[in-house]
């Protein structure tokens, strides 16, 4: 037998052919193997990220957790980055982590503030898309399962409505219709707009989007 490696032809006795039929052959079936294991690994992922910064919000934190726990789209994951609290937020979070495995807390080693918090659980995140939430927000019950839908139409950012609770009114974010926009389309659209939620939350993101 002939065979060609950079450029020379090299001859091989049959036993090291055979030889290298059987390396070749084990190394498709450890492929398949890894396959199947990554496989498997995607199944068990969550559908959807739901991620909390936490800093002394212990007035705020079981209302924000019971609105994720409620959720009809019950496949999701909830993260929690205490950003260093000094009140109770973080035992009380605790509590609920006892008894829902769904809760994923994280502790920053020092307090960094809600945007470096905000990146982290990004980072600690399962699924491939991503919803934040603030500590002192809470959210429908069907919130979740209407993003995912939408999301999955393959949209990489979905803005939805939010009422914004404030001493004295309340003010409500709401888009008068659907629409679909691309890049240059949306920014467009912003740089029309007097009143808009820049926040993070009310939105739903897709997360190698936010990676990038």
């Amino acid at each position: 037998f002939i065979v060609y490696k950079a450029g020379e032809a090299i001859t091989v006795s049959p036993n090291q052919v055979g030889r290298c039929i059987k390396i070749f052959i084990n190394f498709l079936n450890f492929d398949r193997i890894v396959f199947i294991i990554l496989t498997k690994f995607r199944k068990n992922m969550p559908q959807l990220s739901i991620i909390i910064p936490l800093f002394n919000s212990c007035n705020f934190i079981s209302r924000a957790l019971q609105s994720c726990i409620n959720q009809t789209l019950k496949d999701i994951e909830i993260l929690i980055i205490d950003d260093k609290s000094k009140d109770n937020s973080l035992n009380m979070v605790l509590e609920f982590a006892k008894k829902d495995p769904r809760i994923k807390i994280f502790q920053n080693e020092e307090n960094l503030g809600t945007f470096a918090s905000r990146n982290l659980g990004v980072l600690h995140s399962s699924s491939d898309f991503i919803m934040f939430l603030d500590s002192d927000d809470f959210l429908t019950l069907d919130a979740c399962k209407i993003a995912l839908k939408e999301m999955k139409k393959g949209f990489d950012l979905l803005c939805f409505d939010a009422f914004v609770h404030r001493v004295k009114t309340k003010q409500f974010y709401r888009f008068k219709q659907d629409e679909f926009f691309n890049q240059k389309e949306f920014l467009e659209f912003l740089s029309k707009q007097r009143h808009f939620c820049w926040s993070v939350w009310a939105k739903c993101f897709r997360k190698d989007i936010i990676l990038k």
